[in-house]
């Protein structure tokens, strides 16, 4: 899930101008959407589930949402969370520069559980992908 060229374009020339940017995409890539933003993630999601479980009630062919509303907001709120970090970790890579390296590395050197293997997968590409040490 890239950063379309255009939106990468920006966030360089942000970050050329701005260097609490990569301050913001640290906090992005290790703790993720803040705690407003994901609880309108929730909401939307509690949405979508619920529009989904109305279009199937009442048609006999319809096969009921095999999960909960709960388990369906968990999941999908988790996928969110990942592709947000994710994006910071491109956009980290994408930056480059000392600082963009360096928050990198700190997050490579935490426990392999603090991240999911996919996104583990994302920072290592964002670290290999900056020039130099």
């Amino acid at each position: 899930d890239p950063l379309s060229d255009a939106r990468l374009a920006g966030v360089r020339a942000l970050a050329a101008r701005a260097p609490a940017t990569v301050d913001t995409l640290r906090t992005d890539l290790l703790q993720g959407p803040s705690a407003a933003q994901r609880g309108r993630l929730t909401q939307q999601l509690t949405t979508t589930y619920q529009r989904l479980a109305a279009l199937g009630a009442g048609v006999p062919a319809v096969v009921p949402l095999p999960f909960s509303q709960g388990e369906f907001v968990a999941l999908y709120l988790d996928k969110m969370v990942a592709i947000y970090r994710g994006r910071a970790a491109h956009a980290l890579g994408a930056i480059g520069g000392v600082r963009a390296r360096a928050v990198l590395d700190s997050a490579l050197q935490l426990p392999t559980s603090t991240f999911p293997p996919d996104l583990l997968a994302r920072i290592q590409f964002a670290r290999d992908s900056l020039l130099g040490p």
